[in-house]
């Protein structure tokens, strides 16, 4: 699948100091979470790609900073977009169109359902779309992921599945 998303972080819940915004891939107990880890600044630059089984989260999980990354103009908001392109075991997330990791999941090749998920954070989600293999949308994230992939242009991590 490849699922993408516009975010619009409007407030956090109840003073949370690592409130967060994301897609989410889950399978059984397993559940594999894509998010902007914002901070309370809203320009903090994190976005995590964290495994979580069952209550237990593996927190920080793999992390890609863009620094320049903010969701405010002075007072007022900016979205980001977000996108998760699974591809058997392999996971490809860009920011805002931009492929910036890819993630290798040995194991992980059952069924997934996949959606949007905030932790203390009040998100608006729009523009969202989600296309599988052999559809136009899906073969050209594809390619595009792949090829950034294969020219070592991707930060890399090879996490251990549970």
């Amino acid at each position: 699948f490849c699922f993408t998303t516009t975010i619009d972080l409007v407030g956090i819940n109840g003073g949370e100091q690592y409130p967060k915004a994301g897609i989410f891939a889950r399978s059984g107990n397993t559940v594999y979470y894509l998010a902007f880890d914002m901070r309370s600044t809203y320009n903090y630059g994190d976005i995590a790609f964290v495994q979580a089984s069952g209550i237990d989260w593996y927190w920080p999980g793999q992390v890609v900073n863009q620094p320049t990354l903010s969701f405010r103009n002075g007072d007022e908001r900016v979205t980001h977009s977000l996108t998760l392109l699974r591809d058997g075991e392999y996971f490809y997330c860009a920011v805002d169109g931009d492929w910036i990791a890819c993630y290798y999941v040995p194991g992980f090749q059952v069924a997934t359902a996949i959606g949007t998920y905030t932790m203390s954070q009040h998100a608006i989600y729009s523009d969202y779309m989600c296309s599988l293999p052999n559809e136009e949308y899906y073969e050209a994230m594809w390619t595009e992921a792949a090829a950034e992939y294969q020219n070592g242009a991707l930060a890399t991590e090879f996490p251990n599945p549970l």
